[in-house]
């Protein structure tokens, strides 16, 4: 698990997307259009449930976004 303290929300969430995409798939990373979208849901998400935005939560969010 990496550290995280200091970065922003959408920094998180864009370290966890690119890693899932490219280190643990093997694939390129979707577009940056697909990423703010990815990273507003993660939000709204996070919100709703009231769940902190935790690499475990935006791993989970990736297919429920899909």
């Amino acid at each position: 698990m990496n550290d995280y303290e200091g970065l922003t929300t959408e920094e998180i969430i864009d370290d966890i997307f690119t890693r899932a995409f490219v280190m643990m798939l093997g694939v390129q990373r979707p577009s940056e259009e697909v990423l703010t979208r990815f990273t507003s849901w993660c939000k709204m998400q996070s919100s709703k449930s009231g769940m902190a935005v935790t690499e475990d939560f935006v791993l989970a969010q990736i297919p429920l976004f899909i």
